[in-house]
């Protein structure tokens, strides 16, 4: 394997890194504002953001925009994670016909421990979409009040999503997970 690949492999891996840690930032983030959202009859009461090192107090409205914005960039990042890994692997496996030694290294990362390399494709599909399912949970807290519009309620809540569903697609058959193997009647 010459110089180039193993670029593309290291590459490849940390495609994979960032996608895990964009995933799980945006659930916690996607979960702190379901979190903050339940609490919205608090009023004004004054809600601590845990910051490493220090802690800030502000007010709840200012914490859920924050987890709010948190979690769809992390789904932005996460989405654009999952593109890039399945572009490297697409040149990988181009490659592989030139090099057989790029498709061991290829069916080695498939391996890789990820939720995106995972073998089903249901653990992909829920890691996918549970930040979205916690953000609209949470925003349907807000249905009904005084101030409420439905088309803006419904905008709002589809671009903020976005960056999931895209996710859930791309997570759904990506050509970086390891495939399932099936076992027929008869085998050992």
């Amino acid at each position: 394997m010459d110089e180039a690949d193993e670029i593309y492999v290291d590459n490849l891996k940390e495609a994979l890194n960032q996608l895990q840690r964009y995933l799980v930032v945006g659930l916690g983030a996607a979960l702190f504002y379901f979190v903050l959202c339940l609490r919205a009859d608090t009023g004004d009461e004054p809600v601590t953001l845990p910051v490493p090192g220090i802690s800030i107090a502000t007010d709840a409205a200012f914490a859920r925009m924050t987890a709010l914005v948190l979690a769809m960039v992390a789904g932005m990042l996460a989405s654009w994670s999952a593109e890039r890994a399945g572009r490297i692997t697409a040149y990988i496996m181009a490659r592989a016909a030139e090099n057989p030694a790029l498709l061991r290294v290829q069916e080695a990362l498939r391996t890789y421990p990820s939720i995106a390399t995972d073998t089903y494709p249901a653990a992909r599909v829920v890691a996918s979409l549970a930040p979205a399912a916690l953000i609209v949970a949470g925003r349907g807290q807000f249905w009904g009040q005084p101030d409420f519009d439905f088309f803006d309620f419904c905008f709002a809540t589809f671009v903020i999503i976005a960056p999931y569903l895209t996710l859930f697609f791309q997570m759904w058959a990506p050509p970086y997970a390891e495939p399932r193997q099936h076992l027929k009647l008869g085998d050992e």
